[in-house]
């Protein structure tokens, strides 16, 4: 089974997603995506990972095609923002997925979060859309597809987490 990794934001222009707590979400999905990588090789998987000097988002919204040959399943990586708690509430504010509405199954988003949860942080869910362009673009193409969205880049309580179970 082939894995495509895809680091959320980035490329030229650059687009540094959100920012919060002392981390930019282009960077950070980057870091995460390199140390991801080489883990699913180690359960046998094959793992492409998109060319991080692009933004996905960019190539699908101008029309171009993601490297999709041969790819079984797409995990693009995100880190949420909205919870605007730089000092830290005592609680995360958690982790989600989003997936096509038409999906079929959740049961690896599913499995995604319960890892994710061992770790500290909230579950938030598993959440059906159709509003995200490489979402949309690589499900109409056949290929599950999941956007996670790690944690919440300006809770501190999430990004204290973040750091210290990063590996």
């Amino acid at each position: 089974m082939k894995i495509l990794l895809i680091a959320g934001h980035g490329g030229t222009p650059y687009d540094s997603g959100a920012l919060g707590c002392g981390y930019t979400e282009a960077v950070e999905t980057r870091r995460i995506v390199n140390a991801l990588a080489p883990k699913l090789q180690a359960y046998g998987f094959e793992v492409a990972i998109y060319d991080q000097r692009k933004d996905a988002y960019k190539t699908v919204c101008q029309g171009g095609n993601l490297p999709l040959s041969g790819v079984s399943y797409v995990l693009e990586v995100h880190l949420n923002s909205a919870a605007k708690d730089p000092s830290g509430n005592g609680v995360t504010t958690g982790t989600e997925i989003f997936v096509h509405t038409d999906e079929k199954g959740t049961t690896v988003e599913q499995a995604i979060l319960r890892h994710m949860c061992v770790l500290g942080f909230k579950n938030r869910g598993v959440k059906p859309t159709s509003e995200f362009a490489v979402l949309r673009h690589v499900f109409n193409r056949g290929i599950s597809h999941a956007l996670l969205e790690t944690c919440f880049i300006d809770d501190r309580d999430d990004m204290t987490l973040y750091g210290a179970k990063f590996d």
